[in-house]
């Protein structure tokens, strides 16, 4: 079967998933699986060629959080260096200029944790993943009610050998 095809039958599924399937269960997080456990799989491609940007403003995050991880960096380094220097001289006061912001006695371990709400497959997480090292978050959550999409997201984090990133339903 060519690409082309295959991508018509999975928008196909994807459609009559949001157009004509009926959506059953008592709870919401059954409401979401009933919507979802058809297309799942299918989901992230016909997401990406409907709604776009979505690529863009990760890239944005990503090159804003790079450079919050370059300041918090030469902060540190200036604190250690500010330290160093202080023990080795003697000296009460040690200035070092370092482009970071780091107060005396700050500690600066910017190691920050991304919660992702409504995370779904993790796409978003493997988009990040190639733009930005994650190992510089502590930890990353993936956060979703529907088993499904779930299912699809830990695939997702096994295939990308992501060891901070935990999926949570």
């Amino acid at each position: 079967m060519s690409a082309a095809l295959a991508r018509v039958g999975s928008d196909l599924k994807v459609l009559y998933a949001n157009w004509f399937k009926p959506v059953r269960g008592e709870t919401h997080e059954e409401r979401l699986e009933s919507f979802y456990a058809t297309q799942a799989d299918a989901y992230d491609g016909f997401r990406q060629r409907l709604l776009h940007g979505r690529e863009h403003m990760l890239q944005c995050c990503s090159e804003r959080l790079t450079k919050r991880l370059q300041r918090a960096q030469r902060a540190t380094l200036a604190r250690e260096i500010r330290n160093n220097l202080r023990d080795e001289t003697g000296a009460e006061e040690v200035e070092v200029v370092s482009g970071g912001s780091a107060s005396e006695g700050e500690s600066i371990d910017y190691r920050p944790v991304w919660v992702d709400l409504g995370g779904g497959t993790g796409y978003n997480v493997e988009i990040m993943n190639s733009l930005m090292n994650l190992n510089h978050f502590h930890k990353v959550y993936i956060v979703d009610l529907c088993p499904s999409l779930c299912r699809v997201a830990r695939k997702r984090v096994a295939s990308l050998g992501l060891g901070n990133v935990e999926v949570v339903q």
